[in-house]
């Protein structure tokens, strides 16, 4: 297939360990690329020894990319597989030289250590630095290009941190190298390119105001950065703090070098910074599972309502496993049932319910029947009807919010119990009332529709050819079956849960609220049917209650609202300082301690917020907001407590208040 003539093929003979196997190898070289090996692994590895392994297998590894360079003849493989990079370096004024015999001297040394290598190769090393960071550039933008098409985003967790990284090393090389390129352009590059094989195009989410987003997140790292870095230099403590600073404030190891050579110190990052990081220190305990009889699962052929009788199979304690039941066990984020066990005229509250493997733990409140008894089974039907209300809308809003939000929303967790429901779901930043307004309504009107929610048994391999991987939305499903919940033009996904059969039976999605819990992902809070009424008449409540205490009518409440503000703003006496070109706020406010951590945050940016019984609360971006809070403290006798970012404290001497609070910020200065 290559065309590779026999005599130029080089098979050489080699061990190759790894996984704790290992074997012979034949590997398979033209012209001095490796394209292929075979490792027959034959031995695992015990203590201090190793062993014949009982099962034999042949591990290929054919480098994909190694072949395109090998057939293409570039000199390397990053010309091999991107197709743009020719033209990047034509508009950057880099000069590649595919004849030079660098290309093939270079894998005759290891270039991590460049004290081996010869002078004048290491010159024409130093000489494709530029090059380098334009291969690494398209490198890491192709990956970040299908992990965004995947539904990833960025974030400070898991692989999302992993994308956020990619990213900012990104625009770090751009930055210093001036290169004019734009990330959102190279990623639109490769999705049009790899798009033709793997239809990212379809997939990809805005991609611009993401980049936009982690652009800015990174240039607000970097000034706070900079600041953390120079202050651990003064205190002589930033060599060993190389560590925290990237854990705790996202700041590379390479930022804090490059901060200290401006400052006359230099450093070098640790060769294993990042393996020494990567390293797993969780301890995993694995519970022994018991060997336990089937249970056949009545839930999902037959109404709430219906009782059935069954036979116990296993009794222990307050535990039973009968041969069929109704009762719905946790998963998938549903709450379990709850009901009625009748035995012999004897009557046992069944408090929880779980799976393990194939059979269904009902938990009794009192000992449980024994093996073999007869037994009658009663769920409580009415807070099953709640709890598959909420369920079928956790489905309904979240195929409103890929409508809404963009293709980047996946399900990241859910929780349906029957009082409320939450879903939390990828998305690059905090959604805005209009956006949660249109969710609602979106999907009030499906509920309105009153759709038929089909729910289906498929082969594993039908369901993905013809729903495509979002049917994952909750996580992968074990099985070659997979049973599906597909409300018709709106949402369909693998589901194990109990579900409406038509979305009329819904009644009503009041959306509570969202929230971001961490990067990358955002929690939506929702309640169905009669609870989503309740939540309606409390939310009256509230406003009428309100409009009895500013003595106004209900439809004029912002109006008397605003005109309370504005004796508040008349009552409070702050200003503010500028320090570094920052502006530091501060005010004293007639509000009570617990507000004045909201108040300090809708300000935004560095700010310092009292009240007249001697609270003190500092919010901060710039500087250290313990340290800024014991300098107002201190000179009052008294302290205050918390960390960079936010800091409490409390004073007795509130007439020296205001001016202790204006010494403290000018001593930044």
């Amino acid at each position: 297939v290559m065309g590779i003539k026999p005599g130029e093929l080089t098979y050489r003979e080699d061990v190759w360990s790894g996984g704790g196997n290992f074997g012979p190898s034949v590997e398979a070289f033209a012209h001095g690329l490796e394209l292929v090996n075979h490792v027959f692994m034959q031995f695992e590895e015990t203590p201090g020894s190793y062993r014949e392994m009982d099962r034999r297998v042949v591990d290929t590894g054919w480098g994909l990319e190694r072949l395109a360079w090998y057939a293409t003849g570039k000199p390397n493989a990053y010309e091999a597989v991107f197709p743009m990079a020719a033209k990047l370096r034509q508009d950057l004024g880099l000069v590649l030289n595919p004849s030079d015999p660098i290309w093939r001297e270079i894998g005759l040394y290891n270039v991590e250590d460049r004290v081996k290598i010869p002078a004048e190769v290491r010159r024409k090393l130093e000489g494709m630095a530029p090059l380098h960071d334009l291969y690494t550039l398209l490198d890491h933008t192709r990956a970040v290009t299908f992990a965004l098409a995947s539904g990833a985003l960025p974030s400070n967790v898991g692989g999302g941190y992993n994308i956020r990284t990619l990213l900012r090393r990104s625009f770090s090389i751009i930055d210093s190298r001036k290169f004019d390129i734009s990330v959102t352009e190279l990623i639109k590059d490769h999705a049009r390119y790899y798009g033709k094989r793997f239809k990212l195009m379809k997939e990809l989410p805005d991609v611009e105001d993401i980049v936009r987003l982690e652009r800015e997140r990174y240039a607000n790292t970097r000034t706070r950065g900079r600041e953390i870095v120079v202050k651990y230099l003064k205190k002589g403590v930033l060599k060993r703090k190389l560590k925290e600073l990237y854990e705790s404030h996202g700041v590379s190891p390479e930022f804090a070098v490059e901060v200290a050579a401006g400052h006359g110190l230099k450093l070098r990052v640790p060769d294993d910074f990042y393996s020494s990081i990567a390293k797993d220190e969780r301890k995993v305990e694995v519970e022994a599972a018991r060997e336990l009889p089937e249970t056949k699962p009545l839930y999902y052929d037959r109404p709430p309502e219906e009782p059935f009788d069954a036979t116990v199979l296993w009794s222990e304690g307050r535990e039973l496993v009968l041969d069929r039941t109704q009762f719905y066990p946790t998963g998938g984020g549903q709450v379990h049932d709850t009901g009625i066990i009748e035995c012999k005229g004897e009557l046992f509250r069944v408090v929880d319910v779980r799976r393990e493997g194939k059979a269904i733990v009902h938990v009794l409140d009192r000992e449980a029947p024994h093996t073999g008894a007869r037994v009658a089974g009663r769920v409580d039907a009415t807070r099953r009807r709640h709890i598959m209300r909420h369920h079928t809308a956790v489905h309904i809003v979240n195929g409103a919010a890929f409508k809404v939000l963009g293709k980047q929303v996946w399900q990241a967790g859910a929780e349906k119990t029957p009082e409320k429901a939450r879903l939390d779901i990828t998305h690059y930043k905090s959604i805005s009332p209009e956006e949660l307004r249109e969710i609602e309504r979106i999907s009030n009107e499906l509920v309105v529709q009153n759709l038929k929610v089909r729910k289906m048994e498929m082969p594993r391999t039908e369901a993905e050819q013809k729903y495509g991987f979002r049917i994952y939305q909750g996580g992968a499903v074990p099985g070659s079956k997979l049973r599906t919940i597909n409300i018709l033009g709106h949402d369909v996904e693998a589901c194990g849960g109990t579900h409406c059969d038509y979305t009329g039976e819904i009644g009503l999605i009041k959306l509570l609220g969202s929230k971001r819990i961490q990067d990358g992902v955002v929690r939506i809070e929702l309640v169905a049917g009669i609870p989503a009424l309740q939540k309606v008449w409390e939310m009256e409540d509230t406003l009428n209650e309100t409009a009895g205490v500013l003595e106004a009518e209900p439809h004029s409440l912002s109006k008397a609202a605003r005109k309370l503000k504005d004796k508040l703003r008349a009552l409070m006496k702050g200003g503010e300082i500028k320090l570094h070109g920052r502006k530091i706020k501060w005010a004293i406010v007639d509000l009570p301690a617990k507000a004045l951590e909201a108040k300090a945050k809708q300000a935004g940016g560095t700010v310092v917020l009292a009240n007249r019984q001697g609270a003190v609360y500092v919010v901060s971006d710039s500087v250290s907001a313990v340290e800024l809070a014991n300098e107002i403290c201190r000179p009052l006798g008294a302290a205050a407590g918390g960390n960079e970012r936010v800091a409490r404290g409390g004073v007795r001497n509130v007439d020296g208040l205001e001016d202790a609070i204006k010494k403290a910020i000018a001593k930044y200065s």
